[in-house]
């Protein structure tokens, strides 16, 4: 099934301008690209229409990378509603529900500074966070855990009922100065 996408030039402050209409992501995540070639002075960026989650953006301004998150779902209907408590702080939040849809994205030219994973399966989780590491080098990795567990290759693992205002003094707090109390343990274990 196919979804509908709207895509939008941001210049400044200001709110997004709309451009196009695009029926899938891929066609989305294509006309973004050309978009955001053309305009390399504007934030250019995809929205899902149903759910009205930022799903892509480009052309990011350097000064706007430490209030950009990228979130990884995992299929969490909750995906929605973290993007509104993250958005409601000021941040502007990049959703996926999916490895799939979220590589796809990632392989576009761009910068993100944060990353969180929602729970999910182990093996997804593992994947794109070792995707994240090496297409982001620098970049901080949140895994949110079920209890006593953690993510390997994480930067910082919290538990998934964690509020989001608590992942963000996380995300910072490591990108700026290391947060050794949250560090990832290098391999998913149980804690005792």
């Amino acid at each position: 099934m196919h979804r509908e996408y709207d895509l939008f030039r941001r210049v400044g402050e200001k709110s997004g301008q709309w451009l196009y209409s695009i029926i899938g992501l891929p066609e989305a995540c294509d006309r973004l690209a050309k978009e955001a070639a053309q305009s390399l002075e504007s934030e250019v960026y995809v929205e899902h229409v149903r759910s009205n989650t930022i799903v892509a953006r480009m052309n990011i301004p350097a000064q706007d990378l430490h209030k950009s998150i990228f979130f990884v779902g995992f299929g969490e209907p909750a995906s929605a509603n973290v993007s509104a408590s993250l958005t409601g702080m000021g941040y502007t939040v990049t959703v996926h529900r999916n490895n799939a849809t979220a590589k796809l994205v990632l392989e576009l030219p761009q910068s993100y500074k944060y990353f969180v994973l929602g729970n999910g399966p182990d093996e997804p989780r593992d994947d794109i966070c070792r995707f994240i590491k090496r297409r982001f080098p620098g970049a901080s990795v949140l895994a949110l855990n079920m209890r006593h567990e953690s993510l390997a290759g994480a930067d910082l693992n919290l538990p998934a009922i964690s509020i989001p205002g608590r992942w963000v003094a996380a995300l910072q707090g490591h990108s700026s100065a290391g947060s050794p109390l949250l560090a990832g343990s290098g391999k998913r274990t149980r804690r005792a």
